[in-house]
């Protein structure tokens, strides 16, 4: 339920009480009139886009300030923001943007549509709006934050020129230890088949698993769930027990790969 609480009235109580509830009127009568045009047509336009232009300003200010995450806590929809990850000037205004353009839906499906908003509620139109706006940011953070870690991870971790000295690591041979002659084949052959692997991701799974991460970490440090870098790094790994049964004239088989 979206909060009709509007802000704490300053100044002369009872001066801006009156103005409060002769604005409240004015939009009630707007939007009863929108209602009869079915909240369709220009004159639904212009109040949308009003409100969305409101919204997106107050929004990226509060994201700036960390006064979002206080003000979803306190609606009832609390995420956090986790220390060490790295803002972009740009990402304050995508965050407000994109919890906007979800907090819109909800409020013509909710508030107009389905007549959540009531003038007796007390919050006005652009109060309602930024606090729908604000229950959205939640689940906007939480897919934001995923690309950023993955962004974040990708900036500041270089990938080795060399992967030779890693290909020894469990995440390529298994669990067996190959022979001397098998460890130059493998060394080779990890580093053919990673020249090969363009996706970043899965070539910074591969890194922070072989650097001694664990699945969960590596999966969690690239925004990814385990299943999907697991079956990355198995498309990885197939490839170079295939290529390295042949080199070394084996059947084929990927038994030291599980």
């Amino acid at each position: 339920m979206i909060d009709h609480t509007g802000p704490a009235l300053p100044g002369p109580e009872a001066q801006d009480q009156v103005a409060h509830a002769a604005r409240l009127a004015k939009q009630a009568k707007v939007v009863a009139a929108l209602r009869a045009e079915g909240f369709t047509g220009e004159r639904y336009e212009r109040l949308t886009l009003g409100l969305v232009t409101d919204a997106a300003a107050t929004l990226e200010q509060w994201c700036r300030s960390g006064e979002i995450f206080r003000r979803a806590a306190n609606c009832g929809r609390p995420v956090t923001r986790r220390p060490g990850l790295r803002f972009h000037d740009h990402d304050f205004a995508t965050l407000a943007v994109d919890a906007v353009l979800v907090g819109q839906r909800v409020f013509h499906r909710k508030g107009m549509v389905g007549g959540q908003w009531r003038p007796d509620g007390g919050a006005d139109l652009q109060t309602y709006f930024r606090n729908a706006c604000v229950l959205a940011f939640s689940n906007v953070y939480r897919a934001w934050e995923r690309k950023a870690r993955r962004r974040q991870v990708m900036e500041g971790t270089p990938l080795p020129e060399d992967w030779s000295g890693l290909s020894a690591s469990p995440v390529f041979v298994g669990q067996g230890i190959p022979d001397p002659a098998g460890s130059v084949v493998m060394a080779d052959e990890v580093s053919r088949v990673l020249r090969g692997v363009s996706d970043p991701l899965t070539l910074r799974g591969l890194m922070l698993r072989a650097i001694g991460f664990t699945q969960r970490q590596a999966a969690d440090e690239l925004g990814l769930t385990e299943k999907a870098l697991e079956k990355r790094i198995a498309r990885v790994r197939r490839q170079i027990a295939r290529g390295r049964d042949q080199t070394s004239g084996g059947t084929g088989s990927e038994g030291g790969m599980q």
